[in-house]
């Protein structure tokens, strides 16, 4: 299983609006798989080609970059898709439905991760794009982030990732 971070705008360029991961969380269907990107929200090639290596019960991060924080985790429901079928571009999937995700009690901040002792390279200067590898030592950061910010969540929490590993 991959480990990806899934980065969200809501607010875009020139008054656009983008996505917020309450989207996900607080959508009218809840029990059905939801789509992720597409040819107007992914163009980074670095996240192009995470997307295409994407399987499947891959375990997401979903981050808000308008208030650098962490909302929660789920899985991908697909492999990477191809908005226009033959285009060789993958720039989309489904998260499995929000009803199956873990959304933490209170977002965590990208300062506290890094006080957890994480640094994801996808956060360093100059990164951009939506779709990154999150490595284990990373995600033991996030885990140990959340079970500091909300402790009444870290046993629902590491269940929820036991059962998804």
């Amino acid at each position: 299983m991959n480990i990806w971070v899934q980065k969200s705008r809501f607010g875009l360029k020139a008054g656009r609006k983008g996505w917020h991961c309450k989207d996900y969380f607080d959508g009218k269907k809840p029990t059905e798989p939801y789509l992720s990107g597409g040819r107007r929200s992914t163009s980074n090639p670095i996240s192009l080609r995470c997307i295409r290596q994407m399987r499947p019960g891959d375990l997401i991060v979903l981050h808000q970059t308008d208030d650098e924080s962490f909302y929660g985790l789920t899985q991908a429901d697909s492999p990477g898709l191809e908005s226009e079928k033959g285009s060789g571009t993958f720039d989309s999937f489904y998260l499995k439905p929000a009803a199956t995700a873990f959304r933490f009690a209170r977002p965590v901040t990208l300062t506290e991760l890094r006080a957890a002792g994480a640094d994801p390279e996808c956060f360093g200067p100059k990164t951009t794009g939506r779709i990154f590898p999150l490595g284990i030592a990373d995600l033991v950061g996030l885990v140990k982030a959340v079970s500091t910010a909300s402790p009444e969540q870290s046993k629902a929490l590491a269940a929820w990732l036991r059962e998804r590993s």
